[in-house]
């Protein structure tokens, strides 16, 4: 019977079963700065470039010529910015102007009213489409809290963003209305949530 070749346990090689080796790394996440931790999606700046690129598409679509460094400059956001928070959204043309694209696939977070006063739905629009439709829902409802429901009744029914429905029918519209009077949260407050 030949003897079987066992390898040398650790304390026969080098002394103490942990020298020489390397300890497991762990790190709490509390030891990491919160701005390290902190997730680019909540970023502000983020969201407000996200905001100019609006501004932007909306002047053209009214032709207006709105240049990226006053966009952002209205909206208190650092141009360079966008270099780290958007790398996709904006591109310079052929005479250097800084412009944004037609579409891209940002998501962006809003805050929908509800019929129960200081309840607010999270819903997440996906990509420029979707964005821009919640923006005008949202500007829509803001139009019909001011007795003004023509911009509502232009708003195409049945709109789904998220899984939630965009209600705009004035009894539905009302409801809401009237909970947003009763809210301590001003619906300003609420109007965006953040982007990714």
């Amino acid at each position: 019977m030949r003897p079987s070749k066992r390898r040398p346990s650790q304390a026969h090689r080098g002394g103490h079963p942990d020298k020489g080796l390397k300890p497991k790394r762990t790190v709490d996440a509390l030891s990491i700065p919160q701005s390290k931790r902190a997730n680019k999606s909540a970023s502000p700046s983020r969201a407000k470039l996200i905001q100019v690129a609006g501004d932007m598409r909306r002047a053209e679509a009214r032709g207006e010529k709105l240049t990226f460094s006053r966009a952002a400059r209205e909206r208190g956001v650092d141009p360079r910015s966008r270099h780290v928070h958007v790398t996709a959204l904006f591109y310079k043309d052929s005479s250097g102007r800084i412009l944004p694209r037609k579409s891209d696939s940002y998501t962006q977070s809003f805050s929908i009213p509800t019929t129960k006063p200081d309840v607010f739905d999270s819903i997440t629009a996906r990509g420029s489409a979707e964005r821009s439709l919640v923006g005008h829902w949202l500007n829509a409802l803001k139009a019909a809290g001011d007795g003004d429901f023509s911009h509502l009744q232009n708003f195409p029914k049945n709109t789904f963003i998220d899984g939630r429905r965009l209600p705009t029918a004035p009894y539905e519209v009302q409801k809401i209305l009237t909970a947003l009077e009763q809210s301590e949260t001003a619906f300003e407050q609420q109007y965006y949530g953040g982007a990714r």
